[in-house]
């Protein structure tokens, strides 16, 4: 409802994702920090970079895109 139909278009340009990482994209378009919403998803900051990573790479295929995991949220 924050952003009129965000997870709705994220799935549609990326199918792959699942609840948890919808949910990461929708806490990352919030505009909370890394430590905020590795605290929030009860994880080490390390361990959600990485899932920030695989997420970009294996989820949305984007291996080559050179723009930041936020940046490729915040365009959606």
């Amino acid at each position: 409802m924050v952003y009129d139909g965000f997870s709705q278009r994220l799935l549609e340009l990326y199918p792959k994702l699942g609840k948890w990482d919808v949910r990461i994209c929708c806490l990352s378009k919030n505009g909370f920090s890394n430590q905020v919403i590795s605290i929030l998803l009860d994880t080490q900051t390390e361990s959600y970079y990485r899932r920030k990573t695989r997420i970009k790479q294996m989820k949305m295929n984007l291996t080559d895109d050179t723009r930041t995991f936020e940046e490729i949220v915040n365009a959606v």
